[in-house]
């Protein structure tokens, strides 16, 4: 197993970076027991497999895994007090937010991966969650009503991904969204009543193929502000 030079970590170091792509596996013990630990980022194209374990009650605020991992459990970062950003990307395949419930995440993004299905519910319990980043996927169908009353998510991009179905719910919601990227999905049809909440609403992107199919009434709640929509 390829573990990281121990002779360049101390009792302060803060960030740690790996990045070699001839890394089959990766050692984290000697990371999580660092105590100012605040930035992770590993990546390689040939990592399959990676253990949080010893993450485990580590002030983590910053983690970032670039690599076509299978799965990832995520069930040792339960709890965390300081994870306020997860970057994933590549990978992994199945991924189950459940453990980060009450974390103080700020952003979540999970891009160019196999990721084909995910429940979003879990977040509904991170109060300070601002960005939801999960574009470029294999997501076929995505439920974000769970999160229509979210306190201050205000940016979302589900863009060139695979979805076929998404719910917003019917009541209005999405009181603290700003940004919402839905373009290039092949999404036949949207339901945007949820979005007659959304009054900090500025930018909206739809697929192309949809400009037929939302009309100005649609939208019409929302012309007076400045509220812009693309198609694309």
């Amino acid at each position: 197993m390829t573990k990281p030079n121990t002779k360049r970590l101390t009792s302060r170091t803060r960030d740690v970076y790996l990045w070699d792509d001839t890394r089959t596996a990766v050692d984290l013990g000697p990371i999580g027991a660092l105590p100012k630990l605040r930035e992770l980022f590993v990546r390689s194209r040939n990592l399959r497999a990676l253990d949080l374990g010893p993450l485990r009650g580590s002030p983590l605020e910053r983690l970032q895994i670039v690599a076509p991992l299978e799965e990832l459990d995520l069930s040792p970062l339960a709890g965390s007090a300081t994870l306020a950003n997860l970057l994933l990307a590549e990978g992994p395949a199945k991924l189950d937010l459940a453990p980060l419930a009450g974390c103080p995440l700020m952003a979540i993004h999970v891009w160019s991966g196999p990721l084909a299905v995910l429940d979003l519910a879990p977040l509904a319990s991170c109060p300070a969650l601002e960005r939801l980043s999960l574009p470029s996927t294999k997501l076929v169908a995505l439920d974000l009503s769970p999160l229509a009353d979210h306190p201050a998510l205000r940016v979302i991009d589900f863009s060139s991904s695979k979805l076929e179905r998404l719910e917003l719910g019917v009541k209005p919601g999405f009181a603290s969204i700003s940004h919402m990227h839905l373009s290039d999905n092949p999404l036949p049809t949207i339901d945007l009543r949820a979005l007659a909440g959304a009054k900090g609403l500025r930018f909206l992107s739809l697929p192309a193929h949809l400009r037929t199919v939302v009309t100005s009434a649609l939208v019409a709640p929302y012309l007076p502000r400045k509220f812009e929509i693309s198609f694309r």
